[in-house]
């Protein structure tokens, strides 16, 4: 399964259009989660000028809903989706991913995460996340985004350690392990950068 996360920390400027369009060329992922979009609204056109491919979907929740904005964009080729699933601070999209010719499709949910910083709403959040993922355990679950949780002191830079809140750190990982998640390790790099109105859309463009 190909995926892309990555927090943009808005999409407004041409250098990160051309940033993020130099990753998807290379990478040509079938799934992409972006976290702090910073805009209101999304559109199809928007979506096919930031990806420059055809046939794909998308999902949008508003940074008047959710802060920083949430995106979740997929091909129609590569992934089926067959339902999505909104939240305060999340986007899931379920259905089957397309692995390659001769090869039987994976049925997974996929969940876009970008949420508060209170420990309260965090501790909300990993509910939420839990329950959808407790209604279909047969599924391949994905979890990506931006949580704004750590799991260890040591991940959290410039914070002094008695600042750290212990709740979130227990909590967190509590809810990595309720769901039975893998921490995907990083590779040679220490951190990374990729992390109503819903709105939905999709185009078909030649």
């Amino acid at each position: 399964m190909s995926l892309i996360s990555i927090n943009i920390r808005g999409l407004g400027r041409d250098i990160k259009w051309k940033y993020f369009q130099n990753i998807v060329r290379k990478e040509r992922p079938g799934v992409i989660c972006i976290q702090e979009t910073k805009l209101v609204n999304i559109n199809s056109k928007r979506c096919y000028t930031l990806l420059g491919f055809n046939y794909f979907k998308w999902v949008h929740r508003s940074v008047e809903v959710d802060g920083g904005g949430i995106l979740t964009m997929w091909y129609n080729q590569i992934f089926n989706c067959t339902r999505i699933v909104e939240g305060k601070g999340f986007i899931v999209i379920i259905g089957e991913y397309k692995i390659g010719e001769g090869e039987q499709a994976v049925k997974a949910g996929i969940i876009n995460v970008y949420f508060s910083c209170l420990i309260s709403e965090k501790m909300e959040l990993w509910k939420d996340i839990e329950n959808i993922k407790d209604t279909d355990n047969s599924l391949a679950w994905c979890v990506v985004g931006d949580f704004n949780a750590v799991r260890h002191h040591n991940e959290r830079k410039g914070i002094g350690q008695d600042r750290i809140n212990r709740a979130e750190l227990d909590g967190f990982n509590t809810f990595i392990d309720k769901c039975q998640l893998f921490d995907i390790p990083v590779v040679g790099r220490k951190f990374t950068c990729v992390t109503t109105g819903v709105t939905t859309g999709t185009a078909n463009k030649k």
